[in-house]
């Protein structure tokens, strides 16, 4: 399973660059200015980037997006793996502008929101190899959302990758086989100041400045900044070594063997 560090400011990738695991996930709503300076000019220091439409950062905005420009702006750009533009709470227009990407020569991975009508999933099965499952985050029947989507590709026999947006609970990322994953959630130690530290097979989850500075850390006047770098680059080791553990995990048979029984009773 990979993990893509999604993030929106030229702060939030370049402790990145050196780390153990350079996947990066960046919104359409953010590649622009300084930002796309910064892609366009350092893309080669990543292993994979993934571009979102950023349909739901416009649609929080008031903003419009228009498909023609994303599609322009995809095909100039280095990102090789994008998401279809999804419409905020419409099914059938997301998947009128995947059926139009397609035309437009540009291969998107559908996005399909969990407690959608089931026929748009099918659909998506059957036209491409690689879909998304959004509609996870905050979402209180998570799991029998997942059960559902991932029963319907097996008994439908489907070789298809699936990627998790904004999901990196541990419990799921150990029961499900996505292939690949993101999440924002590493930024909280410099937005909530909210240190997460992988214990072996759990976060715990501590407040920053207490954290560091038993550790023998001294923040001037009492705050992070300036230390931006050096707090994400922490972080985001922390969840490389909980993605390594998951991964780690799955690759036990008995685990596999276990879900798949799962599935078939389902």
């Amino acid at each position: 399973m990979k993990l893509y560090f999604a993030g929106s400011t030229k702060d939030d990738f370049e402790p990145i660059e050196v780390s153990d695991n350079k996947n990066i996930l960046l919104s359409f709503f953010y590649y622009k200015g300084a930002m796309k300076k910064y892609i366009d000019n350092n893309y080669s220091r990543f292993d994979n980037l993934l571009l979102d439409s950023g349909a739901f950062s416009f649609y929080n905005s008031g903003k419009e997006i228009c498909l023609n420009k994303y599609v322009e702006s995809l095909k100039e750009s280095p990102f090789k793996k994008y998401f279809n533009l999804d419409v905020i709470g419409d099914a059938e227009g997301s998947f009128l502008n995947y059926k139009k990407m397609l035309e437009l020569n540009t291969n998107p991975i559908p996005v399909f929101h969990a407690d959608t009508n089931l026929k748009y999933l099918q659909k998506y099965l059957d036209s491409t190899d690689f879909i998304s499952v959004g509609g996870l985050v905050g979402n209180k029947n998570i799991e029998r959302n997942l059960d559902v989507v991932f029963s319907e590709i097996d008994k439908g026999g489907y070789d298809v990758s699936v990627h998790g947006l904004g999901l990196t609970s541990v419990p799921i990322l150990k029961k499900y086989p996505f292939y690949s994953v993101d999440s924002t959630s590493y930024v909280s130690i410099i937005k909530f100041a909210r240190v997460q530290q992988w214990c072996g097979n759990e976060f715990k989850t501590f407040n920053t400045l207490d954290f560091f500075s038993k550790k023998g850390a001294k923040f001037k006047d009492g705050s992070t900044s300036g230390y931006r770098y050096f707090l994400l680059h922490w972080q985001q080791q922390q969840y490389i070594s909980m993605i390594n553990y998951v991964n780690e995990y799955r690759n036990n048979k008995t685990h596999v063997d276990d879900y798949l029984t799962q599935l078939t009773l389902f």
